[in-house]
Parts: structure tokens; C-alpha cells; sequence
């Protein structure tokens, strides 16, 4: 203000003072220039201005304003790009996945996505029902599905998964021990259609599907669910799954109901209408299912029933119990044990058929009642006769009757002269062939002929050698045949590492030998065939001590002269009865009677006879009894022997069916 009352302009040369004052200087100059420029003006003061001070770019930019139009022009431009991108891969995935399968028509699985699951599922089914299922072949429990159902096996696609440890264990403690070695038939990732494909190419055989004594437990549907099937098809496919079981097969179904699973499990969205929860689209196909398991029972009466254990896997508030589905999907051993006793009591409700089918037969005519009555009559009928019959003239009458059968018999001997003709005969016989031999040679020309035979047949030997070792090294067969070993060698090894051949062979093997020894332990079976073996051996001796009894004639043993044993027409091992001319029992080629005081001579023709009479028995001894009885017990009576050198084979047979018999009632 001073500076422009002096006259001076603003453009004026100010002093420069020196020092400190230069900075108060330069302020006093810039307020006189603008007070100076606003007086020329005409216009009111302005504010004093506050000096210039430097930018800082970062606070610039985050300013609010700022901050929020940058956002919009570089996330706005990135967030449309993301979804065109999303778009256009969704829509190639489904163009790769192609249309939806149908739930109700059988489809076969991709190859290479558990394809080799079937073949062996076949293998499986035909090798457990090879045998009959009334003569001890096959299972009584076959459980159709998917992952779930397969988890029972140990295995996800026949390869061993973490998830199923302990399951298969579960499956032989519960279900295992009322219908041992259940037959699974499930593969992981199975939908309605695959199942019903499976069961149209080889895993209902004949066997299987004509057994009326199977049950059948049915579990799928989930995966329809997961893979974007509406709950109206995943029903209609289940429907299909448990009809194709009742026409095809005479066992009976139980159809179990879809278990929970959790929402944030990957689901293919195909169809957007469905809703986002899978909770209350397995409610509406359950409660669909129970009302056509309904149905089905009265087109198949008494082969159907419906059973929902999805409430074991759900807590109070009806959400998945994690410490039963770790995955919110599978059940893991303990889930597995607790729905294998919900499936065992609907089971054991619906019950087994008739099997074998022989049972219903025998149900039907009352077979055991009849011939158990029969016995009981046929045992009061005996015993009555015994009764009104007096036992000493009873006794008597056999004794005299037997008497006279062996006279009878050594009187046509010694008449006819039997045992002569027959020596006479055999020496006959024998000279005539010697006779034969030494004219026309037939010793010296059999072995002439056996050695020119072995002439021949070691040269042939050396041109076939000879032959085969041109022809290995014309075409290398050596070579082709390690190269060809080598690679099934290594296909073999592949093949093993692949399917884990070996280690399922060794849990199958252990598995076996645990079911062997529980049963074994359960039924004792190791000491019933003790108790059976030494029954039979007591049941073979006291069969040779009742025919050294009935040979000797005594009660004790003991030979005498005059009994009717000690006589060549009785024959020891036949049936109680009287022979005749016209039965059986009636020996005409019987030698003549042989007294207490003679003796078999040691050699020539009756000492092998006897010789191979007694080999004869302990042949048939040995045989027939498993080696328990080695030999004839002694003290059997001469009697016996003559008689059985004279017919070894009856006497191999009898001393056999002694055997078997006893082995039969032990």
C-alpha cells in the first residue's frame, strides 16, 4: 500500500535487500504487485493466496472422485472379458459332453471311465454261480449300484481307494454272516442307465437270474441327481433298474432309498430350472419311489419292498454328519456298518426264497414226515413180530437153515467134483499156452518185435530232433518264443501293476482264510471230522468183529467142528438169510468142508490163492477207510479167508461197502 501511494508501479525495480530479508522482501513484492493489479481493475481485494506448494501423484490419484473412475475404467472393461470367457468355455463343455443320457434307456459307460469294471463283474457273477445254488454254488445276497454300493468291494473302479478301508470287513461282520460272500455288482460313477446296461450284457446269468433263493439290495440314483437328471428322471430310471430285476430274475428286491449328500458337492448344471439344493429333490424322489415300490409289489407280490436309511447319516439339524460321510458323499466304515444293519433287518423281513428248490418239493409232499412215519411203523411192525415169535426156535430154525445150505452146497461139489474140473482145467489151460509159446516162438518174436519197434522209434526220435532243430533255426523260433515270453512277461506285469492283481489276490486269500477259520471255529467242523473219523474207524472194526463172530459161529470167537461157519458153502459176508438154489446167497462152486484141524498149505496153488484173498481184504481195508484200517484185523476166521479166496472180489466189495457204510453212519 506504501509502494502505491509513492507512485511506484508494479513493475518496478524493487531493492534487493541481502541477508535474511530477502524471503520477506519477495512476500512484500507479491502482495504490492496483486494489490496494485486489483486497484487498476476497478474490483474489490481479493483473499490473500496461500504460497505454492509440490504435488504428490499417489494421494492424487487414491483421491475419492479419482479412485472410483479409475475402478470403472479398468475393472469394469476386465470383468466383461471374464465372462465372455467363462461363456464360451461352458458352452464347449457341454458341447464335448454331448446331450444328457437318458435315466430309462441302457447306455454303456465312455470307454476308459471304469469300461473294464463290467468285464470283470461278469467273471465275477459267472464264477461265483458256475455250481447251482441248491448244490452249494453262488450267494444268497447280490448288491447292485454305484460308488457307494462298490465301496463294500474295498475299491472305486476295482482300484483300492482311502475312503473304503474297513468297509469290506464291515460287509463279512453283518451282512457276511447270514449270507456269506455277498456278490457286489457296482461300479463308481454309475447313473440308472449304466446299471441297466451292466445287467443286458453278462451280470445276470442264467444261474443267477433262476435262483429264487437271492436277494437282490438296490442302490443308485445320486450320481443321476449330481449329473444334472431331473428328480422326475433319476425316478423314472430307478423304476426301470428295479422292473429290469423283477422280469428278469426270480429272486426278490429290496429298492433302497437315495442317501443325503451335501450342496457344495460338483454338480453339472445342465439344467438351470432344477433347484440348487440336491435336499429336497432326494425328498421328492424318495417319497416318488416309495409310492412305485408300491406299485411294483402288487404286479410281483411278495418279491418288493422300499427301505430309506438316509436318516442314520443326517444329525438334528438334517445336515450330513461329516463323522459318517468325511466327503458329504460316501459313507465311510462306520457309516457302512451302521447301514448294513438297517439293510439286514429289511432283509431278513423280506426273507430268501426256497432254495433249494428241491425243499419246496419236499415241503409240498411232506417227504421227510412220510418216510419218518414209515420208519416208525416199519420199527413197530419188527418189534411186534419179535414179540409173538419165540427167539430160541427163531435162532434155531437160522442155524439149521444155514446148516443145510452148506451141506447142500458141499454135497453138489463133491458129486460134481467141482474144485477137480476146475484145477484140472487151469493146468490144462496153462500147458496149452506153454505148449503154443515154444512152437511158434511167440516169446522170441515179441521181443523181437519190441526191439525193432525201439530201433525204429530212436531213429524217428533223431529225424524229429533234427527236424525241429532246422526248423528253429530257419524261422528263430527260440528267439520268437523268449521275445513273446518276455512281452506277456511284461504285459503280465503291467496288467498286474495296473489292476493290483496280486495285492487282491492276497486279501482275497486273506479274506478266505479268515471266513474259512471263523466258520471253522463256529461249527467246529475240524472236531466233527475227528469225531466222524474215529466213528467210522470203531464202525469198521466192530464190522470186522460181527464177521469173525458170524465165521466162527461162537459169541466169543472160538471155531468149533461142527459149526455151520466153519463150513466152505457159508458165506460170512452176505445177508442174514437162508440161501436156496434160486437166491444169491447158494455157492455150488464151494470147496469141500475144511475141519478146525486143517490148515491152508503155505505153497503152490492154495497158499496163493489164500494169499491173494487176503490181499484182496486188506486192500479193500485200506481204501475204503483212508488208510485208518491197514489190514484184516486178526482172529477172522478161516472160514472167512477160504471163502474169500475162492470170491475176492465180493470179499474187496463187502469189506468196502463195511466201510463206506460206517463212514455214512458216523
Amino acid at each position: 500500500a506504501a509502494a502505491g501511494s509513492a507512485g511506484v508501479g508494479p513493475d518496478a525495480e524493487l531493492e534487493q535487500p541481502e541477508g535474511d530479508d530477502q524471503e520477506a522482501s519477495e512476500e512484500a513484492a507479491l502482495v504490492a504487485r496483486s494489490t496494485s493489479s486489483s486497484v487498476r481493475g476497478g474490483a474489490a481485494p481479493a483473499k490473500e493466496r496461500a504460497p505454492a506448494q509440490d504435488v504428490n501423484p499417489i494421494s492424487w490419484i487414491w483421491a475419492p472422485r479419482r479412485c472410483c473412475a479409475l475402478a470403472l475404467c479398468v475393472f469394469v472393461p476386465l470383468l466383461i472379458a471374464t465372462s465372455v470367457w467363462w461363456v464360451a468355455r461352458r458352452a464347449e463343455g457341454r458341447a464335448q459332453e454331448g446331450p444328457l443320457e437318458l435315466a430309462t434307456v441302457a447306455t454303456p459307460r465312455a470307454p476308459g471311465d471304469c469300461r473294464d469294471s463290467h468285464e470283470l463283474l461278469v467273471m465275477d457273477a459267472n464264477r461265483q454261480f458256475e455250481a447251482p445254488v441248491h448244490l452249494g454254488g453262488g450267494s444268497r445276497l447280490v448288491l447292485v449300484g454305484d460308488s457307494i454300493t462298490e465301496s463294500w468291494r474295498g475299491t472305486s473302479c476295482f482300484s483300492s481307494c482311502k475312503r473304503c478301508q474297513g468297509v469290506p470287513e464291515v460287509l463279512r461282520q453283518t451282512l457276511g454272516v447270514r449270507w456269506p460272500d455277498p456278490l457286489v455288482l457296482a461300479v463308481s460313477g454309475d447313473q440308472t442307465q449304466h446299471v441297466l446296461w451292466r445287467l443286458d450284457n453278462g451280470e445276470l446269468p442264467p444261474q443267477l437270474a433262476s435262483c429264487e433263493c437271492v436277494l437282490f439290495s438296490m442302490l443308485i440314483g445320486t450320481n443321476n441327481l449330481g449329473n444334472g437328471h431331473s428328480p422326475q428322471d433319476a425316478h423314472a430310471g430307478m423304476v426301470m433298474v428295479a422292473r429290469t430285476l423283477l422280469k428278469h430274475a426270480l429272486g426278490k428286491l429290496l429298492v433302497n432309498a437315495v442317501l443325503p449328500r451335501a450342496d457344495w458337492n460338483a454338480r453339472k448344471r445342465r439344467n438351470s430350472n432344477l433347484d440348487p439344493s440336491f435336499t429336497p429333490m432326494i425328498e421328492q424322489v424318495n417319497a416318488m419311489m416309495n409310492q412305485s415300490v408300491a406299485e411294483l409289489e402288487r404286479q410281483f407280490p411278495g418279491r418288493v419292498s422300499f427301505v430309506d436309511c438316509g436318516a442314520l447319516f443326517l444329525n438334528d439339524r438334517k445336515k450330513v454328519r461329516m463323522d459318517l460321510m468325511p466327503d458329504m458323499l460316501h459313507p465311510n466304515a462306520a457309516g457302512h456298518r451302521l447301514m448294513a444293519g438297517c439293510l439286514e433287518t429289511a432283509l431278513v423281513e423280506l426273507g430268501n426264497g426256497p432254495c433249494p428248490k428241491d425243499q419246496g418239493f419236499n415241503e409240498t409232499h411232506q417227504i421227510t414226515t412220510r418216510t419218518a412215519d414209515a420208519a416208525r411203523s416199519a420199527f413197530q411192525s419188527a418189534k411186534e413180530t419179535n414179540q409173538h415169535s419165540e427167539p430160541a426156535s427163531f435162532s434155531e430154525k437160522v442155524g439149521h437153515g444155514l446148516s443145510s445150505a452148506a451141506s447142500a452146497t458141499r454135497d453138489f461139489e463133491q458129486r460134481h467134483q467141482v474144485g477137480a474140473r476146475v484145477a484140472e482145467g487151469a493146468r490144462s489151460a496153462a500147458h496149452s499156452v506153454k505148449e503154443t509159446n515154444q512152437k511158434h516162438d511167440i516169446t522170441g518174436k515179441v521181443a523181437a518185435g519190441t526191439a525193432f519197434a525201439a530201433k525204429k522209434t530212436a531213429e524217428g526220435a533223431k529225424i524229429a530232433y533234427q527236424a525241429a532243430k532246422d526248423t528253429n533255426q530257419k524261422h528263430d523260433v527260440t528267439g520268437k518264443i523268449a521275445t513273446g515270453t518276455s512281452t506277456a512277461v511284461q504285459k503280465t506285469k503291467d496288467l498286474n501293476e495296473k489292476h493290483q492283481i496280486t495285492t487282491r489276490t492276497a486279501d482275497a486269500a486273506r479274506s478266505a482264510f479268515q471266513s474259512a477259520k471263523e466258520t471253522n471255529e463256529k461249527h467246529n467242523i475240524t472236531g466233527n471230522i475227528k469225531q466222524g473219523v474215529s466213528s467210522a474207524a470203531t464202525g469198521v472194526s466192530t464190522g470186522f468183529s460181527k464177521v469173525k463172530v458170524a465165521a466162527s459161529g461162537q459169541p466169543d470167537g472160538t471155531a468149533t467142528a461142527a459149526a455151520p461157519a466153519k463150513q466152505p458153502g457159508y458165506n460170512p459176508f452176505a445177508q442174514p438169510a437162508q440161501p436156496t438154489p434160486q437166491q444169491p446167497g447158494y455157492n455150488p462152486f464151494a470147496q469141500p468142508a475144511q475141519t478146525a484141524q486143517q490148515k491152508p498149505q503155505a505153497g503152490g496153488m492154495e497158499g496163493l490163492q489164500q494169499r491173494m484173498a487176503q490181499n484182496a481184504m486188506n486192500g479193500a481195508a485200506t481204501k475204503y477207510t483212508g488208510g485208518m484200517v491197514t489190514s484184516v484185523p486178526p482172529g477172522v476166521s478161516n472160514a472167512a479167508l477160504d471163502y474169500a479166496k475162492k470170491n475176492p472180489k465180493e470179499a474187496a466189495n463187502f469189506a468196502g461197502s463195511a466201510a463206506r457204510m460206517a463212514g455214512k453212519v458216523a
